[in-house]
């Protein structure tokens, strides 16, 4: 199950169809599969920063997916 903040982000970013076709699942590739671009993957570090949530630069990686991006808002939060 994908959190309420990272489901938040994600649909904000890509809009609600995302969400109401069914396309966010953990498996789905941010890139491959719901088509984002190296602007969207900064979009969601700041959009996390701006949360106070740690946004490495290397945990946006060209594979990362829906899932990856749910485990970074958990594994943040856990921290703090």
């Amino acid at each position: 199950m994908i959190t309420d903040l990272a489901t938040e982000l994600l649909t904000e970013l890509f809009g609600p169809g995302v969400v109401e076709l069914d396309r966010l699942r953990p498996q789905c590739r941010l890139r491959e599969d719901l088509g984002a671009d190296s602007l969207d993957l900064v979009e969601l570090q700041f959009m996390l920063e701006e949360r106070d949530i740690a946004a490495p630069d290397e945990a946006f990686t060209v594979a990362m997916s829906v899932g990856d991006f749910d485990r970074l808002i958990t594994a943040s939060r856990s921290a703090a």
